[in-house]
């Protein structure tokens, strides 16, 4: 993607990949590297449910603005973990905290599906 050095000068642009590429290899390819290709590394029916959701996709943003798309939670075999607050997001934790578990749950899942609703090739 960005191969930017702590400069700021691009370190070998010639190696650069498109953000299809860059996440395939953090996922998909990262358990085939350790052998876990069947367990996980995508999101597929029997396969566990372990993945990272972002507060964007990373297809709206500009490449130079991925480091920063904020971090919404985890999901760790289907379980969903919220990431702490941070000092911006205490006010929406008092809110979550008076909803009941469920609305909360289904909200959280709103937001993979949304992101997951891009158009990009494969």
């Amino acid at each position: 993607m960005n191969r930017l050095t702590a400069e700021g000068d691009v370190a070998g642009p010639e190696h650069k990949v498109s953000l299809d590429i860059a996440l395939k290899a953090i996922t998909i390819d990262a358990a085939y590297s350790i052998q876990q290709e069947e367990d996980v590394g995508s999101i597929e029916v029997g396969k566990q449910a372990n993945l990272t959701i972002l507060e964007n996709t990373p297809y709206d943003v500009p490449p130079a603005a991925l480091k920063g798309i904020a971090v919404w939670g985890t999901m760790l075999e289907g379980r969903l973990q919220p990431a702490p607050a941070t000092p911006q997001a205490a006010a929406g934790e008092a809110m979550a905290a008076s909803q009941d578990d469920a609305e909360v749950t289904r909200a959280a899942m709103q937001q993979p599906a949304r992101l997951m609703d891009h158009d990009h090739d494969h």
